[in-house]
């Protein structure tokens, strides 16, 4: 994997008052990349051995859509002409956080969301900028309910286009 040095040679910690100096390197995943202490790039080279450090890089994509998260709310206090009722998965990178911390899915080291066990809803809305990639392990069925949208959807080992948004 590439890895480039970056010039202020520090690193800030949440919380922490004081810079950290040091090396720090650039890990390049495919589709995405993260800036780490240089002493740390070997350990998150692998990311099927971390799968905590791939939780991390899903969280990081639904901040940086949405630096404010996603906020729950007592559903009695919600006024409503229809019914409310909460998501069985979250739309767009809430919903991968989701399938990620329920273990549906994994990142794999070229930045595409491996399906491991069949969920019953995509995630809602992923379509232009906001579309992934999926590959669909051997063995596992398509979710039933929603769309991907905008992303691809292929066969782990064989390569098949499941789906794909200009048609397979």
């Amino acid at each position: 994997m590439p890895f480039v040095g970056i010039p202020s040679n520090t690193v800030l910690h949440d919380g922490q008052q004081e810079p950290e100096t040091g090396r720090i390197a650039v890990v390049d995943f495919g589709r995405s990349s993260v800036v780490v202490r240089q002493e740390d790039a070997e350990k998150v080279k692998n990311i099927e051995d971390h799968r905590e450090f791939a939780l991390e890089l899903v969280r990081r994509d639904l901040y940086r859509h949405y630096p404010y998260g996603v906020v729950s709310m007592d559903v009695d206090q919600v006024i409503s002409l229809e019914p409310v009722v909460s998501y069985d998965v979250m739309p767009r990178h809430a919903g991968l956080l989701q399938l990620k911390q329920d273990g549906f899915i994994t990142l794999t080291a070229d930045g595409l969301y491996r399906i491991e066990r069949q969920f019953v809803r995509w995630p809602a809305g992923f379509e232009g900028a906001f579309s992934e990639d999926f590959v669909l392990a051997t063995g596992v069925d398509m979710p039933t309910h929603g769309s991907p949208r905008g992303s691809g959807v292929t066969r782990e080992g064989t390569g098949e286009c499941l789906y794909s948004p200009l048609g397979c």
